[in-house]
């Protein structure tokens, strides 16, 4: 949750202290979504429009708890599918909206979601209004600046406790490094209410936090320290998967959503499959625990579009429209044995025991 206070309104308070379409008709579709709750990622099975709109209710709440919520259905059409099919071609380019309306932001996730794309929603406790944004593709992760990680508790404290205000007495999260340093959290302009949760941690955890310390001063000297959070960049190929799933689908007849017409769960002579990205862009192709020889390649990524020279996912570009710490999806469209069109995708899990090493 989201306090009432902006920044701006934080220095102002110090320097007082010195101056005293709609969705179609219910087709009973099964879907798999995958979404994520801050940095915690989970997946729900919807099979009819009544189970949409518990979901979409669910995600809303989880907004306007101060979360930032991400999903993406499974079995909906890739942008790139409609081209193939004699339908207008989308460009890939971010969708958005601002609302005050929850049933408004809840039709436009669900035409969002049909039409394949990832899909953001945020909520401002501050002025009521929700924001999403929608992907045709996963969004691509460039920034590499490493920032400074601060380690330390979480605490609650106010204005009183930092420099003797009695202008309000809300209390906030805190963070409490050694040295008795307190850093007043701030997230988006924000400061965050003491009874809500940091990327599931709560009051008294010990966590290590990213961003920047900066001062803010008011004209008789007090000084409060706030650390503006930044989430450093995981989301990337880089790392050993698991190959979990490859999934065939076709068209459905009301072009709304794609139909699960096979599922290969990939193994090799008994043994799973996973597949090693490195930093320098080569890549290995490993089974189980390396009894049989690797397979050496190499991978890269352009923009959203993946390819990789690998048995298994040398079969021409693939788009990734899902990726997270955890997990990432590729799809891509083909034809099958009687030249009809089919959405190839591809389900990787991360794997965050140790990797297996090539020899």
């Amino acid at each position: 949750m989201k306090t009432k206070y902006l920044l701006p309104l934080l220095a102002a308070l110090l320097c007082a202290t010195a101056c005293t379409k709609t969705p179609q008709e219910d087709t009973n579709q099964t879907c798999m979504v995958v979404y994520t709750v801050d940095s915690q990622e989970k997946r729900a099975v919807v099979k009819n429009d009544s189970e949409w709109e518990i979901l979409m209710d669910q995600f809303c709440d989880f907004a306007v708890e101060g979360k930032s919520v991400t999903f993406y259905n499974l079995n909906s059409q890739p942008q790139n599918a409609h081209a193939s099919k004699g339908r207008p071609t989308v460009v890939k380019e971010a969708s958005t909206i601002t609302t005050s309306d929850r049933n408004e932001m809840k039709r436009w996730m669900r035409r969002m979601e049909q039409s394949g794309k990832t899909v953001n929603v945020t909520y401002d406790r501050q002025t009521g209004v929700w924001s999403g944004t929608a992907y045709a593709v996963a969004p691509s992760v460039q920034d590499s600046t490493v920032y400074q990680g601060y380690t330390g508790i979480l605490i609650a404290t106010n204005f009183s406790d930092l420099i003797g205000s009695q202008l309000s007495t809300d209390q906030f999260l805190a963070l409490r490094c050694e040295g008795d340093t307190t850093l007043v959290i701030v997230r988006d302009s924000y400061l965050l209410a003491a009874g809500s949760t940091l990327d599931g941690h709560t009051v008294g955890d010990t966590v290590t936090l990213y961003g920047t310390v900066t001062t803010l001063n008011d004209s008789e000297e007090n000084s409060i320290l706030i650390l503006n959070l930044i989430t450093p960049n995981t989301t990337t190929p880089i790392g050993t998967w698991l190959f979990s799933s490859l999934t065939e689908y076709r068209y459905s007849n009301s072009g709304e959503y794609l139909l699960d017409i096979a599922q290969y769960l990939p193994e090799e002579s008994g043994r799973p499959i996973f597949f090693r990205f490195n930093t320098d862009g080569t890549a290995a192709r490993i089974v189980g625990n390396n009894s049989i020889q690797p397979q050496y390649g190499s991978w890269s990524v352009e923009g959203n579009t993946f390819h990789c020279n690998l048995e298994d996912l040398d079969q021409g570009e693939w788009e990734i429209v899902w990726l997270t710490s955890n997990s990432m999806i590729l799809n891509r469209t083909t034809t099958d044995s009687l030249n009809q069109g089919v959405i190839q995708q591809i389900v990787l899990k991360k794997k965050i025991e140790k990797s297996p090493e090539a020899e």
